[in-house]
Protein backbone atom coordinates (compact mmCIF):
# COMPACT_ATOMS: atom_id res chain seq x y z
CA UNK A 1 0.00 0.00 0.00
CA UNK A 2 2.97 2.41 0.98
CA UNK A 3 4.39 1.71 -2.67
CA UNK A 4 1.18 2.33 -4.45
CA UNK A 5 0.00 5.94 -2.11
CA UNK A 6 0.39 8.84 -3.85
CA UNK A 7 3.68 11.29 -2.93
CA UNK A 8 2.39 14.55 -0.53
CA UNK A 9 4.47 17.21 1.37
CA UNK A 10 2.37 17.26 4.36
CA UNK A 11 1.61 13.56 4.63
CA UNK A 12 3.82 10.96 6.28
CA UNK A 13 3.38 7.34 5.30
CA UNK A 14 4.91 4.42 7.71
CA UNK A 15 4.34 0.74 8.38
CA UNK A 16 2.09 0.70 11.37
CA UNK A 17 3.54 0.02 15.03
CA UNK A 18 2.04 -1.27 17.69
CA UNK A 19 4.04 1.21 20.48
CA UNK A 20 2.71 3.97 20.22
CA UNK A 21 4.23 7.24 21.46
CA UNK A 22 0.78 8.33 23.70
CA UNK A 23 0.49 8.08 27.42
CA UNK A 24 -0.24 5.05 29.37
CA UNK A 25 -3.71 5.67 30.24
CA UNK A 26 -3.84 8.81 28.22
CA UNK A 27 -7.50 7.93 25.50
CA UNK A 28 -10.97 6.95 26.37
CA UNK A 29 -11.34 5.60 22.84
CA UNK A 30 -9.47 3.61 20.36
CA UNK A 31 -10.78 2.85 17.17
CA UNK A 32 -10.37 1.03 13.85
CA UNK A 33 -12.02 1.28 10.95
CA UNK A 34 -12.06 -1.27 8.43
CA UNK A 35 -9.09 -2.84 9.12
CA UNK A 36 -9.14 -4.75 11.88
CA UNK A 37 -8.72 -8.14 10.30
CA UNK A 38 -5.53 -6.56 9.14
CA UNK A 39 -3.94 -6.26 12.44
CA UNK A 40 -1.69 -8.63 14.35
CA UNK A 41 -4.43 -8.78 17.02
CA UNK A 42 -2.24 -9.35 20.50
CA UNK A 43 0.18 -6.69 19.80
CA UNK A 44 -2.82 -4.41 19.04
CA UNK A 45 -4.64 -5.49 22.07
CA UNK A 46 -1.41 -5.13 24.26
CA UNK A 47 -1.31 -1.31 22.98
CA UNK A 48 -4.80 -0.51 23.19
CA UNK A 49 -5.07 -1.84 26.99
CA UNK A 50 -1.85 0.29 27.40
CA UNK A 51 -3.32 3.82 26.47
CA UNK A 52 -6.79 3.60 27.16
CA UNK A 53 -8.02 4.95 30.63
CA UNK A 54 -9.76 2.39 32.97
CA UNK A 55 -13.62 1.90 31.23
CA UNK A 56 -12.06 2.88 28.16
CA UNK A 57 -13.86 1.65 24.88
CA UNK A 58 -12.30 -0.43 22.12
CA UNK A 59 -14.69 0.66 18.51
CA UNK A 60 -14.25 -1.37 15.54
CA UNK A 61 -16.15 -1.14 12.40
CA UNK A 62 -16.04 -2.46 8.87
CA UNK A 63 -18.93 -2.37 6.18
CA UNK A 64 -20.40 -5.22 3.91
CA UNK A 65 -20.58 -5.44 0.15
CA UNK A 66 -22.95 -1.99 -1.09
CA UNK A 67 -26.23 -2.60 -2.26
CA UNK A 68 -27.89 -1.05 -4.81
CA UNK A 69 -30.87 -2.79 -7.26
CA UNK A 70 -31.84 -6.14 -7.05
CA UNK A 71 -31.07 -6.29 -10.66
CA UNK A 72 -27.30 -4.89 -10.48
CA UNK A 73 -27.10 -7.05 -6.77
CA UNK A 74 -27.32 -10.15 -8.30
CA UNK A 75 -24.64 -9.47 -11.27
CA UNK A 76 -22.71 -7.62 -8.37
CA UNK A 77 -22.83 -10.97 -6.08
CA UNK A 78 -22.35 -13.70 -8.76
CA UNK A 79 -18.90 -11.46 -9.61
CA UNK A 80 -17.52 -10.85 -6.17
CA UNK A 81 -18.43 -14.44 -4.91
CA UNK A 82 -17.84 -16.53 -7.98
CA UNK A 83 -15.66 -14.91 -10.38
CA UNK A 84 -13.44 -12.81 -7.54
CA UNK A 85 -14.01 -15.79 -4.54
CA UNK A 86 -10.23 -17.00 -4.88
CA UNK A 87 -8.58 -13.68 -5.31
CA UNK A 88 -10.14 -12.23 -2.15
CA UNK A 89 -7.50 -12.15 0.81
CA UNK A 90 -8.40 -15.07 3.93
CA UNK A 91 -9.06 -12.08 6.15
CA UNK A 92 -12.03 -11.24 4.37
CA UNK A 93 -14.27 -13.42 5.54
CA UNK A 94 -13.81 -11.83 8.51
CA UNK A 95 -15.77 -8.62 6.93
CA UNK A 96 -18.24 -10.87 5.32
CA UNK A 97 -18.88 -11.73 9.08
CA UNK A 98 -19.23 -8.53 10.32
CA UNK A 99 -15.73 -8.93 12.50
CA UNK A 100 -18.02 -11.59 14.36
CA UNK A 101 -15.27 -14.35 13.46
CA UNK A 102 -12.46 -12.18 15.32
CA UNK A 103 -12.32 -12.46 19.33
CA UNK A 104 -12.47 -9.34 21.06
CA UNK A 105 -12.02 -9.69 25.00
CA UNK A 106 -14.42 -6.99 25.14
CA UNK A 107 -17.65 -6.47 27.00
CA UNK A 108 -20.00 -6.09 24.22
CA UNK A 109 -21.74 -2.72 23.90
CA UNK A 110 -24.84 -3.44 20.81
CA UNK A 111 -24.89 -0.88 18.26
CA UNK A 112 -28.13 0.27 16.50
CA UNK A 113 -28.09 -0.64 12.66
CA UNK A 114 -25.83 1.93 10.31
CA UNK A 115 -24.69 2.45 6.50
CA UNK A 116 -22.99 4.55 4.27
CA UNK A 117 -25.08 5.57 1.70
CA UNK A 118 -24.07 7.79 -1.77
CA UNK A 119 -25.63 8.58 -4.89
CA UNK A 120 -23.34 7.30 -7.51
CA UNK A 121 -23.49 7.13 -11.34
CA UNK A 122 -22.10 4.45 -13.36
CA UNK A 123 -18.64 5.32 -13.42
CA UNK A 124 -18.31 5.81 -9.94
CA UNK A 125 -20.05 2.56 -9.08
CA UNK A 126 -17.47 0.59 -11.46
CA UNK A 127 -14.06 2.69 -10.39
CA UNK A 128 -14.85 2.33 -6.76
CA UNK A 129 -15.13 -1.92 -7.82
CA UNK A 130 -12.04 -1.66 -9.91
CA UNK A 131 -10.28 -0.36 -6.71
CA UNK A 132 -10.84 -4.02 -5.07
CA UNK A 133 -7.82 -5.95 -4.18
CA UNK A 134 -9.78 -9.01 -5.40
CA UNK A 135 -10.28 -7.33 -9.21
CA UNK A 136 -6.37 -6.58 -8.98
CA UNK A 137 -5.16 -10.00 -8.33
CA UNK A 138 -7.77 -11.29 -10.74
CA UNK A 139 -6.47 -9.28 -13.51
CA UNK A 140 -2.64 -9.95 -12.84
CA UNK A 141 -3.44 -13.50 -12.81
CA UNK A 142 -6.12 -13.87 -15.54
CA UNK A 143 -6.46 -10.78 -17.38
CA UNK A 144 -9.10 -8.29 -17.67
CA UNK A 145 -11.50 -10.15 -19.82
CA UNK A 146 -14.15 -10.87 -17.37
CA UNK A 147 -13.91 -8.00 -15.97
CA UNK A 148 -15.01 -6.02 -18.73
CA UNK A 149 -17.68 -8.54 -18.83
CA UNK A 150 -18.88 -7.75 -15.64
CA UNK A 151 -18.56 -3.87 -16.17
CA UNK A 152 -20.63 -4.71 -19.61
CA UNK A 153 -23.32 -6.87 -17.75
CA UNK A 154 -23.74 -3.37 -14.90
CA UNK A 155 -23.81 -1.05 -17.81
CA UNK A 156 -26.36 -2.62 -19.68
CA UNK A 157 -28.96 -2.63 -16.33
CA UNK A 158 -27.96 0.83 -15.25
CA UNK A 159 -29.54 2.95 -17.63
CA UNK A 160 -27.86 6.20 -18.29
CA UNK A 161 -24.26 6.43 -17.02
CA UNK A 162 -25.34 9.79 -15.70
CA UNK A 163 -28.28 8.36 -13.71
CA UNK A 164 -27.70 8.09 -10.10
CA UNK A 165 -28.32 5.22 -7.93
CA UNK A 166 -28.19 4.72 -4.56
CA UNK A 167 -25.58 2.64 -3.17
CA UNK A 168 -25.54 1.30 0.29
CA UNK A 169 -22.94 0.16 2.86
CA UNK A 170 -24.42 -2.20 5.78
CA UNK A 171 -21.98 -1.27 8.94
CA UNK A 172 -20.94 -3.65 11.35
CA UNK A 173 -19.86 -2.92 14.66
CA UNK A 174 -17.75 -4.07 17.80
CA UNK A 175 -17.66 -1.93 20.48
CA UNK A 176 -17.14 -2.26 24.29
CA UNK A 177 -14.96 -2.04 27.06
CA UNK A 178 -11.33 -3.46 26.38
CA UNK A 179 -10.96 -6.49 29.32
Amino acid sequence: MIANAVPHKRVEYGVAKYDTTLADQSVDLVTVAQALHRLDLEPFLKEARRVLVPGGVLAAWCYSNCRTAREIDEIFGHFYAVTLGAYWPRGRRHIENGYQSIALPIDEIPAPPFEMVEEWTLPQYLGYIRTWSGVAKFIEARGEGQVLEFEAAITETWGSPRLLRRVRWPMHFRIGQLR
